[in-house]
């Protein structure tokens, strides 16, 4: 049996947050400052508390009034779910946590819009320090 290393980039888990865990699937992992920051902020036992949540979140309630939204930390785990299936609850989280997403008022309440600022937040707040 061989001795099975890989190389994680920031461009190898954004083209494969689809299959996440086969991303870090290896003996040995080399990665850059951003990957190395997304990996150490993945939680699965939140992904699954996640899961859980969203089935008691109804659309157009406010998730931080489920028992447990403000201990959800995880901005790798909503990068995740914003990319396999956006929901209003991913974008209350990552604002709740990173602040204003910078979207204009006409665009207010546009779901796709919403999703792509809040992606971008999370993407930039793994760039901070690593330029």
């Amino acid at each position: 049996m061989g001795f099975n290393k890989k190389y994680v980039t920031k461009k190898t888990i954004l083209d494969n947050l689809n299959n996440i865990d086969e991303v870090f699937r290896s003996d040995s992992l080399i990665m850059d400052t951003w990957a190395s920051k997304f990996f150490g902020d993945l939680d699965k036992e939140e992904r699954l508390i996640r899961r859980d949540m969203k089935v008691l979140y109804k659309e157009g309630s406010c998730p931080s009034t489920i028992e447990g939204f403000s201990d959800l930390k995880s901005l790798s785990e909503s990068l995740i779910s914003l990319y396999k299936s956006p929901s209003w609850f991913d974008i209350h989280l990552v604002q709740s946590r990173l602040g204003n997403l910078r979207v204009e008022d006409q665009d207010l309440g546009k779901i796709q819009i919403l999703k792509e600022r809040a992606i971008e937040a999370i993407i930039d707040y793994y760039e901070e320090d690593t330029k």
